[in-house]
């Protein structure tokens, strides 16, 4: 059981294959115990399969380097972000942001207000 447990945890690709094979090796053992005529048939089969391999080694190939270009991306930005962190702001400009911040504050409640007052005069 529990190789078929991991057989299910393979990756879609590495299923492929392995059932590829797998119908290589049963059409090949057919031929030859059963009927040899089929043997033309796995010739064309196996010839059609190397090509489909190379596509999927190809994807594979593709895969590893997308995935190593995400990690190199990821580093960068992480890197970029430690960097950003370690700007320090002045005492002076965290003073003003926190005036405008509370100015903001202010201008926000007497807009708040003023909304009120025309929905009392609309109403």
């Amino acid at each position: 059981m529990r190789f078929i447990t991991t057989i299910k945890e393979f990756h879609w690709l590495t299923k492929t294959v392995i059932a590829l094979l797998a119908s290589l090796i049963a059409l090949t053992l057919i031929a030859i115990f059963v009927n040899v005529n089929l043997i033309w048939f796995v010739f064309y089969y196996s010839e059609i399969l190397k090509y489909i391999f190379l596509i999927i080694f190809v994807i594979i190939v593709l895969c590893i380097f997308i995935g190593r270009v995400q990690e190199w991306f990821e580093h960068y930005m992480d890197a970029l972000l430690g960097k950003l962190d370690k700007i320090t702001v002045s005492d002076d400009v965290r003073e003003k942001i926190t005036a405008l911040d509370y100015k903001l504050e202010g201008i926000e409640k007497k807009v708040d207000k003023m909304e009120k007052i025309l929905e009392d005069v609309s109403n």
